[in-house]
């Protein structure tokens, strides 16, 4: 019983982990939208949200 709780408990911390992850991402993302709306130059961006220039590039394209 105790190896089954702590498997539940290692589950549960990574889910909470992986959706904190997702919800970073969302907000670094959605702070580069703003900034390239700014005309902020594209490594400005990468460098600000810590984002890759690679993705910076991918939300000129989208």
């Amino acid at each position: 019983m105790l190896y089954a709780q702590w498997d539940l408990d290692e589950y549960v911390a990574v889910q909470s982990r992986e959706a904190e992850e997702r919800g970073e991402l969302k907000k670094a993302l959605t702070v580069a939208k703003k900034l390239l709306g700014k005309d902020m130059p594209i490594e400005d961006v990468a460098d600000a949200t810590g984002l890759s220039i690679e993705d910076v590039e991918n939300l000129i394209i989208a």
